[in-house]
């Protein structure tokens, strides 16, 4: 019995640029994985030709600078020559094999509506745009490949500022660090 994974719905991505050898990386490992799945046995979906077409189609339309890509399922289906569907089942398999990942976006949109009692009022809806496609170079580690369900639900390629070594929370932080290493060194003299 197939093991299932469970796809949690992704709102806001950082995005990870790929170079061309990043992207030459990612076919090349894709073709690979294919062809190491017709060979053994494998649980979950497999890599077929159409998703490798599907893979190749994303990696055309994938904007160097932010790392993010946001092609249709039309787009994608004229680019691979497949059906809509096909391209969905496509990138179920490339998301379960881990070269890819997705997010939702979406808008918030204001809109006139009646309520209970006939009086004109607003509400806000939240309607889903596209995918974000991410694409995963395989030299890069999987902690450089993050995605949340945080709720301000904003796509964002932004860095992490960096840190202010004169702050009160950089220093607090090198001393707590120094006394649990003086602690652990302390421990280890004695239990030996």
């Amino acid at each position: 019995m197939l093991a299932r994974r469970s796809r949690q719905k992704t709102f806001t991505v950082i995005g990870s640029p790929l170079d061309r050898n990043g992207r030459a990386r990612l076919l090349t490992s894709a073709r690979a994985l294919s062809r190491r799945q017709r060979t053994q046995h494998h649980d979950g979906p497999t890599i077929s030709r159409a998703a490798l077409d599907v893979l190749a189609a994303l990696v055309w339309h994938h904007n160097s600078d932010t790392g993010f890509c946001y092609p249709s399922y039309e787009r994608l289906s004229q680019a691979a020559g497949c059906s809509r569907s096909t391209v969905a089942l496509c990138l179920r398999a490339l998301e379960w094999s881990g070269l890819l990942h997705w997010a939702h976006r979406i808008d918030r949109v204001r809109e006139a509506c009646t309520d209970l009692f006939g009086r004109r009022t607003w509400r806000w809806r939240v309607v889903r745009r596209s995918n974000c496609y991410l694409l995963r170079d395989p030299l890069r580690s999987e902690s450089d490949f993050r995605t949340g369900t945080r709720t301000d639900l904003v796509i964002s390629s932004e860095r992490a500022p960096a840190r202010d070594l004169d702050s009160p929370l950089e220093r607090a932080l090198a001393r707590f660090g120094a006394a649990v290493a003086a602690r652990n060194g302390l421990e280890q003299g004695t239990g030996g």
